[in-house]
Order: structure tokens, then C-alpha cells, then sequence
């Protein structure tokens, strides 16, 4: 989708310093409005946290006097992802990923010959912005809910919560635990999940003795006890809304593990939501 007249003005306003509140309000569903959103984000996150974050190279990108409306593919080298986006949105919108990864500019880049495609990172990147692409299509109805900063939180390598979930499990409420061990199936637990429960879904496959452990992840993740999904005592009942979306965002990282991470298990609930119903989509202030 091509923005209109009028959310590019918008655009324009807010990359001369309007509020990330204006911002919010002007987003759609097209990839130049969710670039520009990131790189608002990261300096709404550059400055609260610039003190803690590493700094940016010192080599600027410097733009020839005159082409700062250029499209940036005219200006640089080897743009892809920003193509038709004006030369004078790069310098910022590097910058942003630089805070919202954490990282200086040659993590994805040979400082010098920025254009090279050498660097693994640079590609991976690019696969990101695809996959977001794919995300909000997909499972979101091209709303923007998740963005760089959803996943990654200021750090290259977003973690796909195992050992946040793990050291967790240790401290679950008691009350949480008597109810998942009146679910355990058993002597039944190395049997399929659908042979072993009613109306399995998405997890029929799962061994029936991982249920409970599958169920306890979820409630950490989102920081939720088991009736966020479920009527009590009525498990196999789909009335609520919350359990119909678990499952599809169950498909949607399944569905981008193997797309985009070669079946590793990189991704998982707590990646975004870290311990939240709604994942975080901008960075939130530490003043």
C-alpha cells in the first residue's frame, strides 16, 4: 500500500521532531510508514537511554548537498529495503536500529563500504523487515503491532525464552500448580495431545505430558493464570476470544520459525510479550 499525501506530510512533520503520540495516530499498514515508526522510535529511545547505549560510529552518512530528496537508492548503493524513500530518512533511520539493537553500525556493516553485502548480519536484517511485512499481513490485518523493538528490546539477539520461562517455573503460584496437575494425563503422557485431551488444535501432536508444561509457559509469558483462555473445569470449550488467538499465534511462530529461521527455535511467546498480554511496540521512557 502506497501512503496518501497526507500521512506522508505527517511522515515529514514527525522526522522533524513532532510527538511519537502523532506519530501513533498517523500509522498504517505500509512498509515506508513502519520504517519511519521505527526510526522514531529508536530516538524517542536513543534519548532517554543514551547514556547506557553504545554510540554509533563516528563516520557519518553523508548525504551530497542538493540530493537530500533523491530517492536513496540514487544516492547510495545498494538500497533495497529503502528504495523510493527520500536520501535524507537514512541517516536517522540507521541510527534508530542502532538503539533499538543495541548495536553500532558495523554489526551489519564493513565500515567504509557500507554497500557490501558481505556481512551476515546486513542480510538477516533485511529477512526481518520481510518477515515483519509477512506478520502484519498475515496474522494482524496489516495493523502494526509488532516493530524491531518488540522482539529485540535493545539487544542483537532477542531471546526466544527458555531460560526466562525456566527459571520461572521454579516460582509459580501454588494454586496454578494444583491446577495443572489436575490436568496431567498421567500414564497417558506419551500419547498424543488430541488422543489425550479434547479439542486439541494446533498442539496435536505435542505429547500429552508436555500440555501442562506448553500451558505454564503461556501463563508466564504473558503473565496471566490459566482462565485468561480457559472457563473453569471446561478446558475443551473455545468461547473465549484469548484462547482462539493463542492458537493462531502459536501457527504464526511456527510459521515464521521455519520460514525465516530454518525451523530453529529462535522465536517463542516470550519474545514479545515478555511477561505482558499486549507486547511492547515502542520503547517505553526510563526517566
Amino acid at each position: 500500500m502506497t501512503p496518501s499525501v497526507t500521512n506522508l506530510e505527517v511522515v515529514q512533520r514527525l522526522l522533524d521532531g513532532d510527538s511519537l503520540v502523532q506519530w501513533a495516530k498517523a500509522m498504517t499498514a505500509g512498509r515506508v510508514i513502519l520504517l519511519v515508526a521505527f526510526a522514531m522510535m529508536g530516538l524517542v529511545y536513543a534519548q532517554s537511554t543514551s547514556r547506557d547505549m553504545p554510540k554509533a560510529t563516528s563516520d557519518e552518512i553523508h548525504i551530497p548537498a542538493g540530493k537530500e530528496n533523491l530517492p536513496a537508492e540514487q544516492v547510495f548503493q545498494n538500497i533495497q529495503i529503502l528504495k523510493g524513500r527520500p536520501a535524507s530518512q537514512l541517516p536517522r533511520m540507521m541510527k534508530a536500529l542502532n538503539h533499538l539493537l543495541g548495536v553500532q553500525c558495523t554489526y551489519c556493516h564493513d565500515q567504509g563500504a557500507w554497500q557490501n553485502e558481505n556481512p551476515e548480519p546486513k542480510k538477516t536484517a533485511r529477512r526481518m523487515f520481510q518477515m515483519l511485512d509477512s506478520i502484519s499481513a498475515k496474522y494482524f490485518d496489516g495493523r502494526e503491532e509488532v516493530s524491531c523493538w518488540t522482539c529485540h528490546h535493545g539487544s542483537p539477539k532477542p531471546s526466544n525464552g527458555g531460560p526466562e520461562i525456566s527459571a520461572r517455573l521454579a516460582t509459580l503460584p501454588q494454586e496454578r500448580r494444583q491446577l495443572l496437575d489436575a490436568v496431567n494425563p498421567g500414564p497417558d503422557k506419551n500419547i498424543s495431545a488430541e488422543h489425550a485431551f479434547q479439542n486439541i488444535q494446533v498442539l496435536k501432536d505435542t505429547p500429552a505430558g508436555r500440555i501442562t508444561l506448553t500451558m505454564a509457559a503461556f501463563t508466564i509469558a504473558l503473565n496471566v493464570d490459566c482462565s485468561h483462555c480457559h472457563l473453569a473445569d471446561q478446558y475443551d470449550d473455545d468461547d473465549k476470544l484469548a484462547k482462539q488467538r493463542t492458537r493462531e499465534m502459536v501457527r504464526m511462530v511456527r510459521s515464521i520459525t521455519h520460514q525465516f529461521f530454518d525451523d530453529q527455535p529462535k522465536v517463542g511467546c516470550w519474545t514479545c510479550h515478555r511477561g505482558a498480554v499486549k507486547p511492547e511496540i515502542t520503547p517505553t521512557s526510563t526517566n
